[in-house]
């Protein structure tokens, strides 16, 4: 389940105000471009409270995908 506090994570990781690992910036950048930011936040508060919907395949990252992570 999506949380506030997920978003409040990933705002203090856009920002670096906190260290996230990999996978954690990875799986907080909910618009694929590649980058967590303030606006991957946002869209994860908005699908906390239920006004957007996080695509469930991006919750099914691919190996791929987590290979190139460091």
């Amino acid at each position: 389940k999506i949380t506030a506090s997920d978003a409040r994570l990933a705002l203090r990781g856009a920002v670096q105000l906190e260290q996230l690992s990999g996978i954690q910036k990875f799986r907080g950048d909910v618009d694929f471009n590649k980058k967590l930011e303030a606006a991957d936040a946002r869209l994860i508060l908005r699908a906390a409270v239920g006004l957007q919907k996080i695509l469930p395949e991006y919750m099914d990252y691919r190996q791929s995908d987590l290979e190139n992570i460091r």
